[in-house]
Order: C-alpha cells, then structure tokens, then sequence
C-alpha cells in the first residue's frame, strides 16, 4: 500500500518512464538511482528525501518540486533561484527534449544536470526566469563564430522577440537564427529564413563557452 502522495506521484511517473518494470520498487529505484532501502521508506514508510536532495531527485523524474513534494499541479522542472549564492540553476536538456516544453499533455522530462548562472539577475528583465533552460551546443544547433559546438545556450520561453539576438528555432529540424537589425532571420549559413507558422522560437539570453 502506497502510503503519502509523493510516493504515489513518484510511483505513477517511474511506471510511466519504464513501463517494462512491473515492480513498484524496482521501477522508482531506476529512476532515481537510489537505494532499494531508501525508496521502500519512500513507497511503504511515509519518508520523504531531505530538503537538500529533493530538487536533485524531482529532476530525476521530470517534474518540479512544486508537484511531486507539495501536492501542486503538474509542472516540468523549472529554473530555480539560489538566494545564498545570488544565482540562478537552469535544467539542462537535450535538444530532443525541447518539444516536451510544449506539448500540451502532463509529459515528464527527466533533468540530469544544471548550469549555474548570475547573468540572469540582471534587472529589469523583460523574461520570467524560471522559464529559462539550457542545452549544449552540437554540430548541428551551432552559429560560428559566435556559437561554437559545446557552447551552452541559454534561452527563455517567455522573452520578447527582439532584433540583434540570436534564437532557438524548433521546426522540421532545430536550429539557431540571427534575428538581424533589418528584421530578417538568417541562419548559420547566412542565408534568410523565413519563419513558418508551425515554428517555434526560443529567444537565447546567453551563450557560455566550456573552455
């Protein structure tokens, strides 16, 4: 018997991101990478993570705190602010995930990783930061010289769509655009692109190298 929501919520995720486990336990173990005995006081016992663990292992789920610890309604990971350090932890994703971002059905996205960053103190801001994610440049999802493979690229949901910035195009493929002084967009090989109605854009708010 399944005896505290979060169990209940944990249990309900971990089948649906393995449905081949039919074993409860052993189904919330895979996903969280935790200890069988720790995830049984979880499943059986009422335990909870402690306070310092709980973002880690939401992540693991694909879902905010908000919804697999306090009981609040569905909610993706979000970017988190870290008011002892005056930063900001932004979920990194791969850029197969980014659909998951706007599909209307309750989807898990499993989270493994943050990136730390201040940049998005900067005040006023014309975005919400907790809609901010991130992903690893590639071959594929690069602008040189400006945006080289390995970069991390930061963007936002919900920032304006400004000229002079670079953005998160989701279409038939994914790529990044410049949005240029004159209004046009331009991809990586400098050539105009024009925006169709099923594309998605994601304003990019910074670019880090990892070297």
């Amino acid at each position: 018997m399944i005896k505290s929501l979060f169990a209940e919520r944990a249990v309900a995720i971990a089948k649906e991101l393995c449905p081949d486990i039919i074993n409860k336990v052993s189904c919330v173990i895979k996903v969280s990478g935790e200890k069988k005995t720790t995830v049984a006081n979880w499943v059986f016992s009422r335990k909870a993570p402690p306070k310092a663990k709980k973002l880690t292992i939401a992540d693991r789920f694909g879902v905010d705190t908000s919804y697999l610890f306090d009981g609040d309604d569905f909610s993706l990971p979000i970017t988190k602010y870290i008011p002892e350090h005056n930063c900001y932890s932004v979920p990194l994703i791969e850029h197969t995930q980014i659909k998951v971002l706007f599909e209307a059905k309750s989807k898990p996205l499993p989270v493994y990783q943050r990136f730390t960053t201040s940049l998005l103190r900067s005040d006023p801001l014309d975005y919400e930061p907790n809609r901010t994610y991130c992903l690893l440049a590639t071959t594929d999802i690069q602008y040189p010289p400006m945006i080289l493979d390995n970069n991390i690229i930061i963007f936002n949901l919900s920032s304006v769509i400004k000229r002079l910035q670079y953005y998160l195009c989701m279409g038939e493929t994914t790529q990044l655009l410049w949005l240029d002084s004159q209004g046009y967009y331009v991809d990586s090989k400098g050539s105009n692109y024009n925006i169709k109605a099923s594309d998605v854009l994601m304003p990019v708010v910074q670019v880090v190298s990892r070297y």
